[in-house]
């Protein structure tokens, strides 16, 4: 079982996520992606998520953009124009 799988909490999955992002593999493309598309997650979840993506698709830019849905980049905009 992975840490993201054990993480509980919303704050647990976040720092995950972030650490995630921060290793930048692309191996981690498929965890991330299923979290993106998991609409029972918090929106603060699954916009953290995508956020991850951004050291990888600066490595593997093509390989996020087939993976990773428009949705998921409309669900950042709606999420920034929450805090606004």
């Amino acid at each position: 079982m992975s840490l993201l799988e054990q993480s509980q909490t919303e704050k647990e999955k976040i720092l995950v996520l972030k650490s995630m992002g921060n290793f930048g593999s692309k191996e981690l493309l498929v965890p991330i992606k299923s979290i993106i598309e998991d609409k029972s997650q918090p929106l603060i979840v699954r916009t953290q998520a995508v956020f991850a993506l951004r050291k990888i698709s600066k490595a593997f830019p093509k390989l996020v953009r087939s993976l990773i849905p428009l949705h998921s980049l409309i669900l950042i905009g709606f999420y920034r124009a929450t805090l606004c």
